[in-house]
């Protein structure tokens, strides 16, 4: 009925998971304490090459909204993700009577992905290589 054995504990299994928890609990406390987020907004404009005859261009104004993470202090990762419209509008003309108007709408996603290094830190100027 009762066994005077007793279980043996699977210490090898408890210690792995012990070094896990505290191996996961150092890297979050130094990424957390080396980390940055870089907010950026932006407006565009551009202008087109010259246009064959019967062709007119006009660029309108556009827009970029992103932001990029730095992760470490001298030597860093800085992922970043921004989205951007712009717009232009080209008018054709065939003859005196039929032109074709049209918007072309240009909408992009752009990530980025950079490995750095900050050569000089001072409090009023950093230099950094990527």
């Amino acid at each position: 009925m009762g066994s005077d054995k007793a279980r043996p504990t699977n210490n090898f299994a408890t210690m792995r998971k012990l070094i896990i928890l505290a191996v996961t609990v150092s890297l979050a406390g130094a990424a957390t304490a080396q980390f940055q987020v870089n907010p950026q907004i932006g407006v565009n404009y551009q202008s087109m090459t010259d246009a064959r005859p019967g062709i007119e261009y006009k660029a309108d104004l556009g827009w970029q909204l992103g932001a990029d993470l730095r992760f470490g202090d001298r030597l860093y990762f800085q992922p970043g993700a921004f989205f951007g419209r712009s717009a232009t509008v080209e008018r054709r003309s065939f003859s005196d009577t039929l032109r074709i108007e049209g918007d072309l709408v240009r909408t992009n996603l752009r990530m980025k992905a950079l490995i750095g290094y900050r050569i000089i830190d001072t409090y009023q100027f950093d230099l950094r290589f990527s």
